[in-house]
C-alpha cells in the first residue's frame, strides 16, 4: 500500500478529504489490525506519517489510581 491509496481510502471511506497526518495515522491502524496493510507496509507508511507530523497520543498517567494500603 502507498500513501496515495491510503489517502484515496481515507477520501471513500469518509466521503472527505483528510484534514492532517493522524485522521490517516488513524486509518492506517485500523487497515493493519483488520489484516488489510502487511506489517512491513504499516512500518513504512508509519515512519512516512510521523516524518509529516502525524503523532500517537501517550497517556503517563495511570487509568486508575492505585489503591492506598493501610499499614
Amino acid at each position: 500500500m502507498t500513501l496515495a491509496v491510503l489517502i484515496d481510502f481515507y477520501r471513500v471511506r469518509f466521503n472527505q478529504s483528510p484534514t492532517q497526518a493522524n485522521d490517516l495515522m488513524d486509518v492506517l491502524t485500523w487497515c493493519y489490525l483488520s489484516e488489510f496493510v502487511s506489517p512491513n507496509d504499516y512500518k513504512r507508511l508509519l515512519k512516512e506519517l510521523e516524518q509529516r507530523g502525524a503523532y500517537k497520543p501517550y497517556c503517563n498517567e495511570e487509568p486508575y489510581p492505585r489503591e492506598k494500603h493501610i499499614s
